[in-house]
């Protein structure tokens, strides 16, 4: 496989109630780059969208009520922007601390590094020269607490269950940003943000694997992955409800 450099900042937030939690990213600078939220709750899981003043807003957006937020115990909120590959604030209920990280690009123009296999299947850094000339050293940044790690990404996506629809019969999938409906018989229909649909296809949300050499053999191995976006049209064949 093919990996690239980038650079894997985390960095812990004030946990607590999900308002309060969602609250404190106003001061946070520069504004992360989070579009859209995957929630867990009582009631099954639901995509929402990051509206105005932090709010979580539905596909409709009208703001989700507190009744409905009481319920959710999980929260990634993901997204991307200029120069940041993928971002996310992860919120789990009843923890101290929630968690935002961000995936950079240092040098868009680097060309990518090949992780080949060994003799034993596993998958090795690049030589040792190579590497202290590829990867960027690690930096603590005292001032906000960020913690930066040098790391490798490679491009993933989830496939979702069913096909994208219209959110209604009298409407058309979204060409540019928006929503869309997905129903398939061993899941209950949900909606998710998508985008680029012109026709009813496949979906799948895009993601970064991140991989970093660890100390003792330099191995790669994985260490985190990240939502990025919107879900694309994915070649798979559309499904039947």
């Amino acid at each position: 496989m093919t990996l690239r450099k980038a650079l894997l900042g985390e960095r812990r937030l004030p946990g607590g109630g999900l308002s309060d939690a969602l609250a404190a990213l106003r001061d946070i600078e520069p504004v992360p780059p989070l579009l859209y939220a995957l929630l867990y709750g009582t009631g099954g899981p639901r995509f929402a969208e990051l509206g105005t003043d932090w709010q979580l807003v539905d596909e409709h957006g009208e703001a989700l009520p507190a009744e409905a937020l009481g319920k959710i115990f999980e929260a990634r909120l993901f997204g991307n922007g200029p120069d940041v590959l993928a971002a996310e604030w992860r919120w789990v209920a009843g923890a101290e601390h929630a968690v935002l990280v961000i995936l950079t690009d240092p040098a868009a123009s680097d060309p990518p590094v090949s992780a080949s296999p060994s003799s034993d299947g596993s998958r090795t850094a690049p030589p040792e020269d190579a590497r202290r000339e590829q990867q960027p050293a690690d930096t603590t940044d005292t001032a906000d607490t960020t913690d930066t790690t040098a790391c490798w990404v490679r491009e993933n996506s989830y496939l979702l269950w069913g096909s994208a629809r219209p959110l209604t019969e009298s409407t058309a999938l979204p060409a540019g940003l928006g929503w869309a409906r997905f129903q398939q018989d061993r899941v209950s229909p949900f909606v998710a943000p998508v985008t680029g649909f012109t026709e009813r296809a496949r979906a799948a949300l895009p993601s970064f694997e991140v991989f970093v050499a660890e100390p003792r053999y330099g191995n790669i191995v994985p260490a985190d992955e990240l939502l990025c976006g919107a879900a694309v049209p994915a070649s798979f064949p559309a499904q039947e409800a």
